[in-house]
């Protein structure tokens, strides 16, 4: 795709540009993205489909355990690897390079990603310890009533290290699309350019609430259909393993899959989307960077 991505912008413009060069472009992203797509979709809704009730699936697991466990690892794994494909066809929209090379490229990405995040949830978890849970309180219909004030310090001071370990991962939002679009960076570098990103947490955390706002009532209405199906899927097979009739079509398992796998695809195109913003980011980032630099070589030689 030919988008001029080097040019400063707010983070406002970088939203809306994003959208206009989606827009623009969807036909030539359709038809580079759409088998990482609908791959990413189905492994996505196969997931998501093994973590409904299943009277049939559990008494066969239950018959069969050991084959049970592998098929799902395969399965889980496999998502994991088509989440690489995906990742590696979108960035591919951008630098033009092979996709084993981008499916690579990003594998290394993933792997410091992990290690990040395992870190941060450990600290997380260690200063979680010293916070009161929630849920060790009695209800507030129960005698004796709870101590508000150490609830509501409880449940703020988890939002607060929720909130801190995001904003901690935000910066990555940066030095991720500037290491997959620059052939010359080493693995390494992704940690130089979390100090630039870092500079930018605030602008990053706006965005990505924006971002979230208008996705997550974009997605709910699109999901309602879901939400309907999933949820009579459940209750009935609920019913089941409890011994009742099923009461559904024997098809309805099908439908239910059918409709998690376009569900999904969908959300695939506005998760290119989504990504987008941050390339345009992390380009209006390197072309403010760049001029602060000329200015300071400016003056230097001023």
């Amino acid at each position: 795709m030919k988008i001029d991505l080097f040019k400063p912008r707010s983070n406002k413009r970088c939203i809306r540009e994003a959208f206009c060069a989606y827009i623009d472009n969807l036909p030539e992203i359709f038809r580079r993205m759409w088998l990482p797509a609908l791959l990413y979709a189905v492994f996505m809704a196969a997931t998501l489909y093994l973590r409904i009730p299943n009277k049939a699936l559990h008494d066969w697991g239950a018959s069969s355990p050991i084959t049970s466990f592998i098929i799902q690892t395969v399965i889980y794994l496999l998502m994991i690897f088509v989440s690489f494909v995906f990742a590696g066809g979108f960035f591919r929209l951008f630098n033009d390079k092979r996709l084993t090379w981008n499916l690579w490229r990003y594998a290394k990405v993933a792997c410091v990603l992990l290690v990040v995040a395992l870190l941060l949830a450990s600290i997380t978890s260690i200063l979680a310890k010293n916070i009161p849970s929630p849920l060790s309180f009695p209800s507030p219909l129960s005698f004796p009533s709870p101590d508000w004030l150490t609830l509501a310090l409880s449940i703020g001071g988890i939002a607060l290290l929720l909130t801190i370990s995001v904003v901690m991962l935000l910066p990555f939002a940066y030095a991720i699309p500037k290491y997959m679009l620059n052939e010359k960076d080493k693995l390494k570098s992704i940690f130089q350019n979390y100090k630039i990103g870092l500079r930018q947490v605030g602008g990053l955390f706006v965005t990505t609430l924006i971002l979230s706002l208008i996705f997550g009532a974009i997605m709910f209405i699109i999901a309602m259909p879901v939400y309907i199906i999933v949820l009579a899927q459940t209750f009935s097979q609920l019913g089941a393993l409890q011994g009742d009739d099923l009461g559904i079509p024997a098809y309805f398992p099908y439908l239910v899959f059918g409709v998690l796998v376009i569900f999904s695809f969908i959300l695939t195109f506005a998760m290119i989307y989504s990504n987008m913003v941050y390339v345009f980011i992390y380009g209006s980032t390197t072309s403010k960077e760049y001029e602060i630099k000329q200015m300071e070589k400016y003056h230097e030689t001023d």
